[in-house]
């Protein structure tokens, strides 16, 4: 998880795999890991994530989507409008 929060590329791919790890603190840093990242790949996770089962993880998902980049697409909107009764 390292390696994605001095914002490496190259952890998009070993991160993204992580996403449905048992352990919410896993979750967690890999959302931490892909904040302010674009790739689709990105994306797709922190999308998957903010419906996390885990409190903490679909927050810093939802706003990694939201304000951490500059990206407007229709999931990602149907993902934030998911999340405002949350």
């Amino acid at each position: 998880m390292a390696l994605g929060h001095l914002k490496d590329p190259r952890a998009i791919a070993p991160l993204s795999r992580s996403a449905t790890h048992p352990s919410a603190r896993v979750r967690y840093g890999v959302v931490f890991g892909l904040l302010t990242h674009t790739a689709d790949l990105v994306v797709r996770t922190l999308i998957q994530l903010s419906q996390d089962s885990d409190e903490l993880v679909r927050d810093w998902a939802t706003f990694g989507l939201g304000t951490q980049i500059d990206l407007d697409t229709p999931a990602i909107r149907d993902a934030l409008a998911a999340r405002l009764t949350d």
